[in-house]
Order: structure tokens, then C-alpha cells, then sequence
């Protein structure tokens, strides 16, 4: 909490973008080891960033990001954190929090469109149920192959 409680919000998001890159190497590493093996494999997350997809050689993988509109990523986090049974100063914590993860959010949806990445906007949850059915089938049909 105090993480958030002392950074600015342009602080905070500029700590997630180095972990990121911090992970890029590993996270790589592991793209190219799965690769070798000749394993499928699923991959998830905001490090993932599609900037860094663009240069890695990772052949004919699917590669999407997913997208939440601003103001539904807010409810959502309001939501799930119980925000008005909170202390207020829990409150700025989780007010950063969703700051932080509307920035990266939107940073990740304009680099996706820069790379040519698929992007997916999933705000109705409904819409990211059917693209989680959609996938499964589309990763039990390629298995089958």
C-alpha cells in the first residue's frame, strides 16, 4: 500500500513498464524453449507488451490483447476490492491502483494497434466467455493435428 500511497501516478506506471522490461528476457527465454521442445503453450499478461512480441520471432503463434474499457476496468476494480467498505486511506490506494491499471490498459491497446497485434475488447464479460469457448476450440482442433 505504501507503494501507492507515496508514487505519483506517473511513477507507478513507469515501475510497472521497467519490471516489464526486466521480465522481457525470461519471459523470451521461455518463448524460445517452448519453441525448441515443439510444446504448445499459452502465455498470458501485461508483460507479454506487443512492442517487445514485435521483435521476438515467435513464427505462427496467436497473439492477441485484450482491451477493457476505462470506465468498466474502474467498476471493476471498485467492485472487486469491496471500494466503499474501505478506509480512505485504503481508498487512494485503490484509486492509484486503478489508475495505474487504466494506463497500462489503454498503452497496451495503442501498441497493439502500432504492431498490428489483434486486439480484443472483452469490457462485457460475456464477450470475453465467448472468446475464452472460441479459443479452447481453436486450441483442441490445432492439437489435433
Amino acid at each position: 500500500m505504501e507503494f501507492y500511497l507515496r508514487l505519483t501516478d506517473d511513477a507507478i506506471h513507469w515501475f510497472l513498464k521497467v519490471h516489464h522490461e526486466n521480465l522481457r528476457p525470461l519471459i523470451h527465454e521461455k518463448i524460445n524453449a517452448r519453441q525448441e521442445a515443439r510444446d504448445g503453450f499459452i502465455l498470458e499478461g501485461a508483460a507479454l507488451r506487443p512492442e517487445y512480441l514485435a521483435d521476438w520471432q515467435i513464427g505462427d503463434a496467436s497473439v492477441m490483447c485484450l482491451h477493457v474499457e476505462p470506465k468498466a476496468l474502474r467498476e471493476r476494480i471498485e467492485r472487486e476490492s469491496s471500494y466503499s467498505q474501505q478506509s480512505e486511506q485504503m481508498k487512494i490506494a485503490i484509486n492509484k491502483f486503478a489508475e495505474r491499471s487504466v494506463r497500462e490498459n489503454e498503452a497496451l491497446a495503442e501498441a497493439a494497434i502500432r504492431h498490428k497485434v489483434s486486439l480484443v475488447d472483452v469490457t462485457d464479460l460475456k464477450d470475453a466467455s465467448r472468446l475464452a469457448k472460441e479459443l479452447t476450440l481453436s486450441f483442441r482442433s490445432s492439437s489435433d493435428l
